[in-house]
């Protein structure tokens, strides 16, 4: 049993049903015979789309079932429908590292952040147009106005207005406060496996206003941290915990943060 290989995904046709208590999953839709499939024992099992319902290393297959070694990687009352799945050959001693376990990502939340504004004049049910001036204000595209007790987030700044990403169910009226608030924290940390056509388009890549927001080091195994500062901008810290060639053809489903081209 290999410790990590150099396969970003060596399978992930179809779908997968895990049992929580015994760690035996069941092929699905779209899943050919577990022994034809290339895979091995040692190699880890990513439950969910992009991994979201967390991982385990496999511990031995038959031509319908995959065992895991423990289900302690899978984020707690995982549902055992059946899910789409990654397997690959990220290093094992990863899953003992906590701070990359799922149960711990959280999304970023609004708060109120002491900027206000007034309405110019009215702005009716259904808009996604707001009459407001931003002018010098601290308001960048991301944040959000409270409308009916929801954050409605803003797409584009222009001189006198703002447009919204979905409509507001409140009117507003001329001079009415507009109220903003921003998006902060959150916390996502996982494993990647960068390949060297990854690594260049990250290199030159922009989020969110900042340069080359998902760079690495190195090509390999590549740990990720990310979380929105008070500025409402993504930060990224990346560690390459094993620097090597990860094969290009076996590319798994990242192109959000590592696109190819």
């Amino acid at each position: 049993m290999a410790l990590w290989g150099n396969k970003d995904s060596v399978y992930s046709a179809g779908t997968i049903a895990v049992d929580a208590f015994t760690g035996i999953g069941t092929g699905a839709v779209g899943v050919v015979t577990w022994t034809s499939a290339g895979i091995a024992t040692g190699d880890i099992l990513s439950l969910g789309t992009g991994g979201a319902s967390g991982q385990g290393v496999i511990s031995g297959f038959t031509s319908t079932t995959i065992s895991v070694a423990s289900t302690a990687g899978f984020v707690a009352g995982f549902t055992t429908t059946p899910l789409a799945y990654n397997i690959s050959q990220q290093p094992i001693y990863t899953l003992g590292d906590y701070s990359y376990h799922n149960d711990n990502d959280t999304d970023g939340t609004f708060k109120d952040f002491s900027v206000t504004a007034s309405a110019t004049t009215t702005a009716g049910v259904g808009t996604d147009i707001i009459p407001v001036v931003v002018g010098s204000l601290d308001v960048i595209v991301g944040d959000a106005i409270v409308n009916g007790g929801s954050n409605v987030v803003i797409s584009t700044i222009g001189a006198t207005t703002v447009s919204l990403a979905s409509t507001i169910s409140v009117g507003i009226d001329t001079g009415d406060t507009v109220a903003f608030r921003r998006k902060t924290g959150g916390y996502f940390k996982d494993v990647f496996g960068v390949d060297r056509l990854e690594v260049a388009v990250a290199a030159g890549t922009t989020v969110d206003g900042k340069n080359a927001a998902y760079a690495v080091a190195h090509q390999g195994w590549v740990g990720i941290q990310t979380y929105i500062d008070c500025h409402g901008k993504l930060r990224v810290k990346s560690e390459v915990l094993v620097a090597g060639g990860i094969l290009t053809t076996t590319d798994a489903g990242d192109d959000a943060r590592f696109p190819d081209s």
